[in-house]
C-alpha cells in the first residue's frame, strides 16, 4: 500500500488508474472493466480467497507453496482471476489482490517486487534487517501449529483430503515447515521486531520519511465501512477501536505458524509489533490481551439486556450474500447464524466456529441502531449492529469484520 501511494505521489500511479489496463496480459473474468488501484487497496475489487472457483475447495494451495516462485505473473495465473462481484460492491480481504498491487508497482518501477519494497520502505527507513525474498533464514522463528479442529476436519473431508499425520513437539504444538508465497505481494516480506518498530515510528509520524501527511492522512481515512464503531477500512490499513482507543493497523498470517500484528495508536503516540510463531483461531483473542496489558485494561463486560421490542425482531436465521469465492472467510469462520430466545437470554448460535456452542447478546449502545455484544468473555468481545428498516424490523446484521448478513425468514433456527 505504501508503495503504490508513493508511485501515486509522483504521477506514475493514479487511484483511478484501470486495473486491467496495468496488467494487460491478465485475463479478468466477470465485470472488470471498472476495477481501479483503489477497490484493490480497499480489497473491494470482487475477488475472492481464491483466483478462480476451481480453486475454491483448497484456496490455501493457491497462495502458499513448498517452492519459491518463478513463473512469469501471468502463468501464475493461467486460468485468470475471476472477480466474482461488481468491484466496489462488496468486501472481502483479497490476497490475489494485493498480489495484483505488487506486480503493478514493480512494473511501474522496471524492478522486482522484493526492489520495489526495498527501494520505497526498507532502504528510507533505513530496515537494515528486512526483505521481501521469501526465503528461509537463520535467524526466522520457527512456526508451529496444532491439531486441526472438528471444523477444519470437516474442511479436509470436503477437500478429500487425509488428516495429517504430525508429531507435537510438547503434546500441544507440531513445528511446520516454511512455506513460500506464491503470489509475490501478498505477505512474503520478513523483518526483524526492531525494524517493525521503525516501521511503526514512521506510521506515528504521519508517514514521514515514506509519504507527505495529506497523502498518510488519505490512506488513514475511512474509505469503506458504514458504521464508524465497527472495523472499517482505510487504503490498505484498518480502522477500528481496540481496548476502547482508536488504532490503525494491518495483521498476517502464513501457512506454516506466523501471525504478526503491528496497531499504531495516534492518540496514545504508541506503535505495538506482536508477533506470533503459531497459527491459531485465538490469535486476536492473544492480540487483544498484549494491548490490554500495555495499557493496564482489564475485561468489562456488558450484562444490559437487549429491549424486548429489539429482542422479537432480532430473532431468527442469518445467511451471508451470494457469491461462494468472495464470502469464503465468513463461511469458514461462522456460516449461518441464528438469533433466538433461550431461557432468558437472547443466544447468538453459528453453524460452525467458536460461537457454535452460543453466547449471550448484550446491549452496547442504545444509539439508532444499536450496538450488540457477543458475550464471549473475551478482553474485546466482537460486536453486531442490527440493520433495521424504516418499518422498524431488523432486516439483517452487521458484523465486526466488514460483513453483512441478511435475515432468511424461509429458515427456521435449528436445536442447541
Amino acid at each position: 500500500g505504501i508503495a503504490t501511494m508513493r508511485l501515486v505521489e509522483r504521477g506514475k500511479l493514479r487511484l483511478d488508474s484501470h486495473v486491467p489496463t496495468l496488467l494487460p496480459d491478465l485475463t479478468f473474468i466477470g465485470p472488470a472493466d471498472n476495477l481501479t488501484v483503489w477497490h484493490l487497496l480497499t480489497h473491494t475489487s470482487g475477488i475472492g480467497e481464491a483466483p478462480t472457483l476451481d480453486w475454491f475447495l483448497d484456496p490455501i494451495s493457491s497462495l502458499f507453496g513448498d517452492n519459491p516462485q518463478t513463473l512469469p505473473f501471468a502463468s501464475q495465473y493461467p486460468d485468470g482471476i475471476e472477480i466474482e462481484q461488481i468491484p466496489g460492491t462488496h468486501w472481502h480481504y483479497q490476497n490475489h489482490g494485493f498480489a495484483l498491487l505488487g506486480e503493478i508497482v514493480a512494473r511501474a518501477e522496471g524492478t522486482s517486487v522484493a526492489t520495489a519494497l526495498k527501494n520505497h520502505i526498507f532502504d528510507p527507513l533505513d530496515m537494515t534487517d528486512s526483505d521481501a525474498l521469501d526465503r528461509p533464514h537463520e535467524r526466522l522463528s520457527t512456526p508451529y501449529h496444532r491439531t486441526p479442529t472438528h471444523d477444519e476436519l470437516d474442511i479436509l473431508e470436503t477437500q478429500g483430503k487425509e488428516r495429517p499425520n504430525e508429531s507435537t513437539v510438547d503434546g500441544t504444538n507440531i513445528r511446520g515447515p516454511y512455506k513460500y508465497v506464491t503470489p509475490l505481494g501478498a505477505g512474503e516480506v520478513q523483518a526483524s521486531l526492531e525494524d517493525m518498530g521503525k516501521y511503526g515510528r514512521a506510521l506515528l509520524n504521519q508517514g514521514s520519511g515514506l509519504l507527505d501527511r495529506v497523502t498518510f492522512q488519505t490512506m488513514t481515512d475511512n474509505h469503506y465501512g458504514s458504521d464508524q464503531r465497527l472495523l472499517s477500512l482505510g487504503l490498505t490499513f484498518f480502522r477500528r477501536s481496540r481496548v476502547g482507543r482508536p488504532v490503525i493497523e494491518h495483521g498476517g498470517s502464513i501457512a506454516g505458524g506466523w501471525n504478526t500484528l503491528l496497531s499504531v495508536f495516534p492518540q496514545q503516540n504508541i506503535a505495538i509489533a506482536i508477533h506470533l510463531n503459531q497459527s491459531s483461531v485465538s490469535s486476536q483473542n492473544v492480540f487483544n490481551r498484549v494491548i490490554a496489558t500495555v495499557f493496564g485494561q482489564s475485561v468489562t463486560r456488558s450484562s444490559e439486556t437487549v429491549p424486548p421490542n429489539l429482542r422479537s425482531s432480532l430473532e431468527g436465521v442469518y445467511v451471508l450474500p451470494t457469491g461462494n469465492n468472495t464470502n469464503f472467510r465468513p463461511m469458514q469462520n461462522h456460516g449461518r447464524i441464528q438469533i433466538r430466545q433461550e431461557g432468558s437470554d437472547l443466544v447468538l448460535r453459528s453453524r460452525r466456529g467458536p460461537w457454535r456452542s452460543g453466547f449471550k447478546l448484550c446491549m452496547a449502545d442504545a444509539e439508532n441502531p444499536p450496538l450488540l455484544t457477543i458475550d464471549t468473555g473475551e478482553i474485546q468481545p466482537p460486536l453486531i449492529v442490527p440493520i433495521i428498516d424504516s418499518d422498524r424490523s431488523v432486516t439483517g446484521l452487521r458484523l465486526d469484520q466488514l460483513v453483512v448478513m441478511q435475515k432468511d425468514p424461509t429458515l427456521t433456527t435449528w436445536q442447541a
